[in-house]
């Protein structure tokens, strides 16, 4: 099991080599106000982000599901997407969790300040840990009443491929919301 954490590992620091970014009529934008990225972004399928070594946090978590799928068939992984809601305006991450030897592992590269694996003691720990990172960089002061989401999601869903951040947001509220506290 050693062997397959090592290729994980690889895996995990070619992708900590992708930039953030969208594609728009096949060019590579690397600055967008939040405006444009709503106007413009639509999803990545595999082969775009393999070619384009580029995304948002959701195209990763697309590419990094079906990558575990076809070369880590034997490691179960859950894909999980988290929002804030603050003032009508919407915050969010998508990050993967495997689970190997009785450990839970967070595999982040698009989130460039946590690339990395990192292991937690229980699949718990590692949510309670990435939502309070999360809260504090997207939010660091909280309003009462904001509210903040998440899901377990199947990011290797082929409706998810190449579609709106609206499409994209319509996707997820349709899986079971859970708050949190």
């Amino acid at each position: 099991m050693k062997n397959i954490l090592n290729k994980i590992h690889k895996f995990n620091l070619e992708l900590n080599e992708y930039e953030c970014s969208i594609i728009v009529n096949n060019e590579i934008i690397d600055e967008f106000s939040d405006e444009y990225f709503y106007d413009n972004y639509k999803t990545l399928n595999y082969n775009e982000f393999k070619k384009y070594k580029c995304g948002v946090c959701w195209d990763y978590v697309m590419y990094e599901s079906a990558y575990f799928k076809k070369y880590f068939s034997d490691i179960n992984y859950e894909t999980y997407f988290f929002l804030i809601a603050s003032d009508g305006y919407y915050s969010t991450h998508t990050f993967l969790l495997f689970y190997l030897n009785n450990n839970v592992y967070w595999f982040e590269s698009s989130w460039k300040p946590y690339c990395g694996i990192h292991k937690f003691d229980s699949q718990q720990d590692a949510l309670d840990y990435i939502f309070k990172e999360l809260k504090n960089f997207y939010n660091p002061k909280i309003d009462k009443d904001d509210e903040s989401f998440y899901c377990s999601y199947n990011a290797k869903s082929k409706l998810l491929n190449n579609i709106s951040c609206q499409e994209y947001i319509d996707y997820i509220l349709e899986q079971n919301l859970i708050k949190i506290k």
